[in-house]
């Protein structure tokens, strides 16, 4: 390859690096949008919690049940069962927060992502 070419192919590269550089950033929410989000966050809150309550309620059930194996198991039951997510907001409506029904564990000593 001549000297030109692999000029070309370098400087084409570096100016379709840069494009994501520029990339404006997302327009602002409406007011409108905003509003809808609130709203199908407390309408979506008011049928999910209730559910995520009586998975808590079978959590601590089942944690007694559980104690039979030890108070590790105990723990287990109940961390993934009563806590996680228990309100939906609009940022888990949007997906720009994860929703949690269950709660995951760390493996082996880390924590969770």
């Amino acid at each position: 390859m001549s000297k030109t070419t692999i000029a070309l192919t370098l400087a084409l590269a570096l100016l379709a690096h840069g494009e994501t550089a520029w990339a404006e950033s997302p327009a602002p929410e409406s007011g409108a949008t905003q509003f809808a989000y609130g709203a199908a966050s407390v309408a979506g809150s008011l049928i999910y919690t209730p559910i995520k309550l009586g998975l808590c309620g079978l959590g601590i059930g089942a944690a007694g049940f559980a104690l039979l194996s030890g108070p590790d198991a105990m723990k287990t039951v109940f961390v993934r069962s009563c806590h996680g997510t228990w309100v939906l907001t609009p940022q888990i409506l949007k997906r720009q927060e994860p929703l949690r029904f269950v709660e995951e564990l760390p493996c082996c000593g880390y924590p969770p992502p």
